[in-house]
C-alpha cells in the first residue's frame, strides 16, 4: 500500500472511532484510533486517541500519545488542549496551564470557537479537572472535528 492509501485508510479508522467516541463506546474508539495510527500516524488520531484515554483515567498514556501528535504537528492546537487535560487529572496544575498558554499561543490562527474555548481553558484560575472535561466534551458534541 503506497503512502496515499495508507492516509485514507488511516482517516478511515479515525472517522470511525470519533463516531464511536461520540457515541460513548471508548473501547471501540481507542481500537479504531490505534489502528489509525498503526497506518498512517496523523497529530488528529494521536490527539483524540489521547482524549479517549484521558476519559478513562489513563492520563499518562494521554501524555505520551498528545506529546507525540504535537511533534508531528507543533501548531495543533487540540494536542495540547488535551495534554493540559491529561496534566490536570492528573493534578499537575502547572503542566495543565502550560499547555493551555501553548494552545492559546497557537489558537490565534484557528476558528472563533477554537480561541473562545482555549481563553477559556486558560483563564480558568481554580482549575477543576471534571468541569473541564464536560466544557470539552460539549464543546467536540456541538462542534464535532
Amino acid at each position: 500500500m503506497d503512502s496515499g492509501e495508507k492516509k485514507k485508510m488511516s482517516v478511515h479508522y479515525f472517522r470511525k472511532a470519533y463516531e464511536a467516541q461520540t457515541h460513548g463506546d471508548l473501547g471501540e474508539a481507542i481500537e479504531l484510533y490505534q489502528k489509525s495510527i498503526d497506518t498512517f500516524p496523523t497529530p488528529e488520531a494521536l490527539t483524540f486517541l489521547g482524549w479517549a484515554l484521558s476519559f478513562l483515567g489513563k492520563y499518562d498514556e494521554a501524555i505520551s500519545f498528545c506529546k507525540k501528535a504535537i511533534e508531528i504537528d507543533p501548531g495543533f492546537v487540540q494536542a495540547y488542549w488535551a495534554l493540559g487535560l491529561a496534566h490536570g487529572g492528573l493534578g499537575n496544575d502547572a503542566e495543565y496551564r502550560a499547555a493551555a498558554h501553548e494552545a492559546l499561543k497557537r489558537s490565534s490562527a484557528q476558528p472563533e470557537q477554537v480561541r473562545r474555548l482555549t481563553e477559556i481553558l486558560v483563564s480558568d484560575a481554580d482549575f477543576e479537572f471534571e468541569r473541564e472535561l464536560e466544557l470539552l466534551h460539549a464543546y467536540t458534541r456541538v462542534h464535532p472535528y
